[in-house]
């Protein structure tokens, strides 16, 4: 099986989880940057994963567009979803279903919540002191690196 790991990282977060994904994967996998989508064709592929960030509670505007505009060739792909947050995991399935429509997450073989991180120096001043201020007392997210194996073993059973 040949896999496409596609994903939208504002921070950079996100890319470091689809490359390590990309480590866990036992089958052939490219991981590319949505923003150079066009550059590759997902009919190459026999699965697709799609991994995006959420900032303020949403997906990227091009994450959207790619799975309206490609739903019907990715629903004949094997087919998995990731995302990276600063929120807990409960949080989760709320944001799959706000976010994507019930026919593209009833294709995933695997949703994953691979956690996430703040990389302060790659936010801009105000977003960091926001962030910092509303994290006061909290714990600092992280990536579930156990989340990450179990997904790509999930995916690669179909699962």
């Amino acid at each position: 099986m040949k896999i496409l790991i596609l994903y939208s990282s504002k921070t950079g977060t996100t890319e470091k989880c689809a490359r390590l994904l990309s480590k866990y994967l036992k089958s052939e996998n490219s991981v590319v940057d949505l923003a150079k989508a066009g550059e590759v064709n997902p009919n190459e592929f026999d699965g697709i994963i799609l991994g995006s960030c959420i900032r303020v509670g949403r997906i990227p505007g091009n994450v959207k567009k790619f799975v309206e505009k490609n739903l019907e060739l990715l629903k004949k792909k094997r087919l998995g979803v990731f995302l990276c947050m600063g929120e807990t995991q409960d949080r989760f399935e709320e944001y799959l279903s706000n976010n994507f429509s019930k026919d593209f997450l009833d294709s995933c073989v695997a949703k994953g919540y691979f956690g996430g991180e703040f990389n302060f120096d790659k936010m801009g001043f105000i977003v960091r002191k926001v962030i910092k201020k509303m994290s006061e007392g909290r714990e600092y997210p992280s990536i579930k690196v156990e989340n990450i194996r179990k997904f790509a073993e999930d995916f690669e059973r179909g699962s």
